[in-house]
This record gives C-alpha cells, sequence and structure tokens, in this order.
C-alpha cells in the first residue's frame, strides 16, 4: 500500500515554498515513548473520524488539530506546509539532495506544539520514499535514477502511479541518507517510515510484480545497507518504522525501531491472530531500543463500524497489541472510496503505563489454581489490566482485586467471563480514604477567603478574610503559618499566624505581584518568586530582604527545597505547552536546568528521602523524576481532572494532590489511588 497520494497533492495545492529549511532542537522521543499512556492508536494519513461530525473544511486547523490528537502517532508525507521539497530550480537533487522545507517554518513547529498541548505524547513521522515518487515530477524525467524497462519506459506502480527508483543505483544511498539527515535535524518530526521492506530474496515487490529483475544491484543489500547508514547518520533518539507486514527482517533489526504490520484482510481467526502475535513478540525482542511495532487491521466494510463483530475485533486486536507488545494499534477499511477512520470508545480508556518490562509481555493468565490457560493472556498496566482471549471458548477470570470492564460495564467485581476471540480492558477500583488517615493539611479556599485546616475528617476555619492568596507553607517546627497575596497588578504581601489562626501577622509588603513562597527552617529564610521573573529572599521576620536574588526566568514557580543538599528548585512556563524545571544552590548561585517540559507544569514537590520529584500538569497527569531530571516518567499518574498542588506525606509513604474540588493521594510509588 502507498499511503502519501492525497497528502502530496494536497501540498502542491496548497503551494509549499522552498523558501526555508526547517533545522529545529527536537524534545526526548525516548521520554515520551517509554512513559506513555495506553492505548497508542496510530494513523497513516487519514485525520477525518468518520463517526464524528466532520465541518465543511476537513482541512480546517481547529479540527485537524484536534482529530491529530487523538493519535498518538501520525505518520505522512508533510506536516502542514512542511514537506520535501528538491533544492534546485531544475528539480535535480545534485549535491544537497532533498530537504524539509517550507515558507513558515516556525509557525509550523507552534503548530505541532499545538498538537502536543493536546496529546503530550503525539510523534509525528515523515515517509522517505526510497522506493519511489508521486507525483511524477518531483525528479525529472530524465532523471537517470528511475527504474526502467528494457526500452527505457519508467515503471509506474499499478494503482498509486508513483514511478519506481531504483534505489540499488550508486548514488542512490547517499541521496536518501542526506534526506534521513534533513528530517533528525528538523524537530518537528520524530523520524521516518519507510514503506514496503523486506528481506526474502526474489521477493517480488507489492506495486510491482514482475519488475524485481530489472534492478541493476542486489535489492536486498541495497535496503540492509541503506537503513544501517541512517542509523550511523541520524543517531538513536530517532525512529525508523519499516512496512514489513509480518516478514521477519533479522539483518535490518539491529536498525530500525519497529515494524508496520500492515493487514487487509477479510477475516482474523485463531491462526492469524497467532501469526500476528508471533511477528510482535519477534519485533519486540529484535528491534532496537526503544521498539515502536504498530499493529494495523481492517473491519468488515460490509457490516457498520460499530457492528457487534467490528467491535470484538478492535477490541480482540488492540488487547493483542497490548499483551504483546508496547506498540500501537490502527483500524481501517477495506473500502477505498473515501478517506477517513472511525474512532472506537474502547480507545478511551484509562489504562495508564505499563508496569515491569519484557518480561511482562505475551504472559498467559493463570486461573486459581495457578495454571496457565493456553491462548489467554494478561497485562498488568498502571491503572488497570488487559485481557485478549483466543483459547477456543469463553474464559472466567478472576483478578487481584475489584476492577471495571471498559466495555463490558460491570463494575467493581474481581471475576470476569470475556468471550473467545475478544478483549477486554479492566479497570482497578480507586477506593476511597478511611476517615482519620489523613495527616494535618492546610489550605486556602479561595472562593471564601478562609485559611483552612483538615483534622481527621474535619475542616477547621483558621484565618478568615484572606484574598487573593497565591501560596502558602507551615513551619511545623515552630508552629507558624506563612503566606503570600497578591494586593494588586504589582504589589502584595507576606503574612504570618500561628497554626491555629491565632496572632495574624504582616511579615513584608512587596512591590511585586508573588506568585509562590517556600520555607527555610534551618537558615530562617523565606524564599518568593514573583511574576517579574525573579526569586526573591527575606528572614523570616521581613528583615535582610534581597529582592533580586535569581533574575532573568520567566514567571517561576512551585518554589521547593532540598536542604539536605542546599538546593532550590522551581518551574518555569516557557510556552502553551511547554515548561522546563531548575535549580540553584541556596545562595543563589549555580542555577541549572533539570528538565525540559513538553507540557505546562502545575504544582511540583520534592520527596528529599527517595530523592524524586513530582508534578502535575494541564493534561491530566502527575509526573515523576530524579532531582537530576534522570528516570523521567510523564506518566506516572494519569487520566486526572485538571490536578494542582501536590505535596508529599514522608512520614505516611504517600503523595497528596488536589484535583477539581478533590483531594486524592497515592503510594509514592504511584499505586493504590485513593
Amino acid at each position: 500500500m502507498r499511503y502519501f497520494l492525497i497528502i502530496l497533492l494536497l501540498c502542491l495545492a496548497m503551494g509549499i515554498h522552498a523558501e526555508e529549511i526547517c533545522e529545529i532542537d527536537r524534545v526526548s522521543i525516548v521520554d515520551r515513548l517509554t512513559n506513555r499512556s495506553y492505548p497508542s492508536i496510530f494513523s497513516m494519513n487519514e485525520h477525518v473520524i468518520l463517526n464524528e461530525l466532520i465541518p465543511e473544511n476537513e482541512w480546517d486547523w481547529s479540527y485537524h488539530k484536534k482529530t491529530w490528537s487523538y493519535h498518538d502517532l501520525f505518520i505522512a508525507a508533510s506536516f502542514r506546509s512542511l514537506g520535501f521539497q528538491n533544492l534546485t530550480d531544475e528539480g535535480h537533487f545534485a549535491d544537497e539532495g532533498r530537504k524539509l522545507v517550507s515558507g513558515e517554518t516556525e509557525h509550523v513547529w507552534y503548530e505541532k506544539k499545538e498538537i502536543q498541548a493536546l496529546n503530550p505524547d503525539f510523534l509525528f513521522l515523515v515517509g522517505l520514499g526510497y522506493y519511489g515518487d508521486y507525483p511524477p515530477d518531483s525528479y525529472p524525467e530524465d532523471w537517470p535514477y528511475w527504474l526502467r524497462d528494457e526500452a527505457g519506459n519508467r515503471i509506474q506502480d499499478i494503482p498509486f502511479k508513483e514511478f519506481l527508483i531504483d534505489y540499488t543505483l550508486p548514488g542512490m544511498e547517499d541521496h536518501f541518507v542526506k534526506m534521513a539527515v534533513s528530517v533528525a535535524k528538523c524537530g518537528i518530526f520524530d523520524g521516518i517510515f519507510m514503506d514496503a521492506w523486506g528481506e526474502e530474496e526474489g521477493e517480488e515487490l507489492p506495486s510491482a510484480e514482475g519488475a524485481a529483475h530489472l534492478y541493476h544491484g542486489d535489492r536486498v543489500e541495497a535496503l540492509v545497507s541503506l537503513v544501517k547508514r541512517i542509523r550511523e547518520a541520524v543517531g538513536d533518539d530517532f525512529l525508523i518504522i519499516v512496512n514489513t507486514r509480518t516478514e521477519k527482517i533479522p539483518r535490518s533489526a539491529p536498525y530500525v525501531n519497529g515494524a508496520l504490520i500492515e493487514t487487509w484482510d477479510k477475516a482474523y481467526p485463531r491462526e492469524r491472530l497467532i501469526e500476528l502475535e508471533n511477528a510482535l513478540s519477534w519485533y519486540e525482542d529484535n528491534f532496537r531500543y526503544p521498539q515502536v511495532n504498530c499493529l494495523e487491521v481492517s473491519i468488515n466494510p460490509s457490516e457498520p463500524w460499530d457492528s457487534p463483530a467490528n467491535k470484538r475485533l478492535t477490541r480482540a486486536t488492540t488487547t493483542l497489541s497490548l499483551t504483546h507488545s508496547n506498540g500501537y494499534i490502527a483500524v481501517h477499511r477495506k473500502a477505498q472510496d473515501s478517506a477517513g477512520r472511525f474512532w472506537y470508545p474502547f480507545w478511551d480508556a484509562p489504562l495508564g503505563g505499563t508496569l515491569g518490562g519484557d518480561e511482562t509481555k505475551g504472559i498467559l493468565y493463570q486461573n486459581p489454581k495457578g495454571e496457565e490457560v493456553e491462548g489467554l493472556f494478561i497485562r498488568e498496566f498502571t491503572n488497570g489490566y488487559a485481557v485478549y482471549n483466543r483459547s477456543g471458548k469463553a474464559q472466567e477470570i478472576e483478578l487481584p482485586q475489584e476492577v471495571s470492564g471498559w466495555a463490558s460495564g460491570v463494575e467493581n467485581q474481581r471475576r470476569h467471563t470475556l468471550a473467545d476471540l475478544d478483549g477486554e480492558i479492566y479497570l482497578k477500583t480507586i477506593p476511597q480514604v478511611a476517615p482519620g488517615e489523613y495527616p494535618p493539611l492546610y489550605w486556602i479556599d479561595t472562593k471564601t477567603g478562609t485559611l483552612q485546616r483538615l483534622v481527621d475528617t474535619e475542616v477547621k476555619n483558621l484565618v478568615s478574610g484572606v484574598q487573593n492568596a497565591t501560596s502558602l507553607t507551615v513551619d511545623t517546627a515552630n508552629e507558624k503559618l506563612y503566606w503570600t497575596e497578591k494586593t494588586s497588578q504589582r504589589t502584595g504581601k507576606i503574612q504570618s499566624a500561628n497554626l491555629d489562626g491565632t496572632n495574624v501577622q504582616i511579615v513584608r509588603e512587596l512591590t511585586s505581584a508573588p506568585l509562590d513562597i517556600a520555607l527555610d527552617i534551618a537558615n530562617g529564610k523565606l524564599y518568593l518568586s514573583n511574576a517579574w521573573g525573579k526569586i526573591q529572599r527575606v528572614n523570616l521576620n521581613g528583615s535582610n530582604f534581597q529582592p533580586n536574588f535569581i533574575t532573568g526566568l520567566k514567571a517561576p514557580q512551585n518554589l521547593v527545597l532540598d536542604t539536605t543538599n542546599s538546593k532550590l528548585y522551581w518551574t518555569e512556563q516557557t510556552g502553551k505547552a511547554s515548561g522546563k524545571v531548575q535549580r540553584a544552590n541556596l545562595d543563589g548561585s549555580n542555577v541549572q536546568l533539570v528538565k525540559e517540559l513538553t507540557s505546562a507544569p502545575r504544582g511540583m514537590t520534592l520527596d528529599a528521602v527517595n530523592r524524586k520529584l513530582y508534578l502535575t500538569n494541564a493534561w491530566g497527569k502527575l509526573q515523576r523524576t530524579n532531582l537530576d531530571g534522570s528516570n523521567f516518567q510523564p506518566n506516572f499518574i494519569t487520566g486526572l481532572e485538571s490536578p494542582g498542588q501536590v505535596a508529599v506525606d514522608g512520614v505516611g509513604g504517600k503523595l497528596y494532590w488536589t484535583e477539581q474540588g478533590k483531594l486524592r493521594r497515592a503510594d509514592l510509588n504511584g499505586e493504590n489511588i485513593q
């Protein structure tokens, strides 16, 4: 199958201009891949969702952005106006080759950031057409690298009308390596996709049967050499996916991250499902890290998209992918009369991230007697379980805790029944916290302007009349509360009170609007941040004010202290959908970048004992990282409703956060969410 015709034609219609070569830094791909939420859905070119309202102009950016963001991985020939162009007026690639160019690279970069604001896991791969090119004027007719017959005529792919390229000729490998390098330099793209890949000697191309003998060199040798050189040129943090269908490619395996397992079957009997399992397992075991395997199956177009059979096939193949890989799933129609795909509600299940490594893939379910059930597979995720059944009969399963079936609707049961050739996602039941299990908690109710405290299950009002509060900190050693208030756009103040709400005092009037406050009890200091990009420092009694302690920041917030290592951490929002964590010594020196973020941070806290930072963001996620920014887990806890501030109870081993009128908690490892 050739996927890029429609997109390339649209690029021509939009008038892509080779005005600017794209060279933009890329945010780490590995972090987005390895810690994402599941199920993961991908698409080839088609952004139209057929079972949702389609606007009159399906290319309207607001619609395009929304439907692209549904997918965690998208593959196409171009991103908006950014695509491959020849660099000479004559259309010859010369020494420079073809590079990614656009008349509005910065705008296209911003558009991708808009998509990632809706889906931080979003990845985009561009097709590298090594085998052929469309439209035919991408290269001149007299170009020496076309695949030609004995009469000198170019060989055209039927029915997709691409003119095929003899990629075995000298010079072609250099050309495509340069194209891949141009993708690697453009941070808008996360990798490349190469179609029609295989290593079987004498294998006919799907699009050019009978033409294999026309190539001047060995096609398998040319493919392996090409992908090896591309990998050497682009480095590790770059994805390469090839369309293998289900073929094993041992010689290419060290250089590619994943396979497109493209299927157009009329039906998927048990034997075919086993073939897909085996292919996925081989790819997961043999491809380079991180693996990005994409399973694409076809529903029956003679039935409605949401017929019981089509929904069952979607559930079975989605859970097949979930139990056997860290991969992606797509479902298409066999019919070619119109573009677009269907979105299945099954994919909306908030399954969360993976637990464990490769040892959790392809694991058979064990019944209560400890016996493995052949053909019944299970895998645990942070928020639930994926179960896939092709055992030959319906199976009753018993899970370690109460769960709810996403598709079945059966709630809060340990035992569930799953039909043959079917799959289900079971979400863990979130227990309620028993009365009296909370540590003392303090907060400011911004609606009533009251400082409050939770004692067991009783909320007590401590200080009233608090207006425009921006932050609060507690000095348990000296039994004091400190908070900041914004009194105007350019002024504010620090106030204090006893833990019982008595003895309210102004610590210091401020000539800037405060954002956050942090307390250093050992050294008797308060640290403040403001909207003018500064961190300030003052003694607990308001003396020795240092208004320019650290400057040149971008609205720093979420100040947290690591007094053991004499460090101050904070977050900055650098864009609509980006941010960063920074740190400095407690004397203000040695400002360092800890971690770039692909989402806007909301709250942050520090676990000094386990040397972890916990962050919340606007996309419903609670994230975790080491204090030096390593081992970043962007999907530590997912599926939350606008999480805000976050705090660690080191004694109780709990993590607390606010969430749209609720207070929630979990163990410090992300489990036992309540």
